[in-house]
């Protein structure tokens, strides 16, 4: 059984105004994108609801019960500690082989600002790397979305209806793992700018997606 490397931090020696000149456009070109997803969605959300020319009701969110078909099928999906659960002792420990790299992408996070007149604390650094770590996780796991891409294509699944729903679910899937990503490097970025005085806006990102109407909005007249 082979694992993902965990993602180190390199230390690198770079012009910090220009960096701070690169991570500038990064975040305006992230906050356009976001705003024209968020657009998207938006536009999405209005033409499924029904509407009278006063009020829109819109799709309300939706909660998924657990069922024994469910769970039978689908174990993990059992688990409640989300965020402090372990390996279950019955499950076939995948191989990390068995899963393909893509081409283009980048598994290792790469370094955010560095300068050698930038010197963080013990405890930031440990942050930093644990945050890099985290990255790399992330990217890593695209390699299931990706593989399962592939397999549905080379099958000939592809063009089918249920073909077609599996790999815009995976499409889904990748860009919220990327945006997660995305906003972690702010947080690495972050730490430094903190460390300079610089003052950044990166602390509140609009949402990739919305969370759900939990009722009808009167329009405007």
């Amino acid at each position: 059984m082979s694992h993902a490397p965990n993602p180190t931090t390199p230390d690198v020696d770079i012009d910090i105004h220009a960096t701070l000149r690169f991570m500038q456009e990064q975040m305006r070109q992230q906050q356009l994108l976001l705003q024209q997803q968020q657009a998207r969605i938006q536009q999405l959300e209005a033409s499924s609801g029904e509407q009278d020319g006063k009020v829109v009701c819109k799709p309300r969110a939706t909660t998924l019960k657990l069922y024994d078909e469910l769970l039978e099928v689908y174990p993990a999906i059992g688990e409640s500690k989300f965020f402090d659960s372990e390996l279950p002792k019955n499950h076939e420990v995948f191989d990390w082989n068995d899963y393909h790299y893509t081409e283009g992408m980048d598994y290792k996070p790469p370094p955010v600002l560095q300068h050698s007149k930038v010197s963080l604390t013990d405890a930031a650094k440990r942050h930093e790397r644990d945050l890099a770590t985290i990255q790399g996780y992330l990217a890593h796991t695209t390699r299931f979305y990706d593989t399962f891409a592939h397999e549905v294509i080379k099958n000939g699944e592809s063009d089918s209806a249920h073909g077609k729903h599996t790999l815009s679910f995976l499409n889904t899937v990748r860009i919220s793992a990327s945006h997660d990503a995305s906003r972690i490097s702010r947080m690495r970025e972050n730490l430094y700018l903190d460390e300079l005085g610089i003052k950044h806006g990166n602390d509140k990102e609009e949402s990739l997606f919305t969370l759900g109407i939990t009722g009808c909005q009167e329009g405007s007249r």
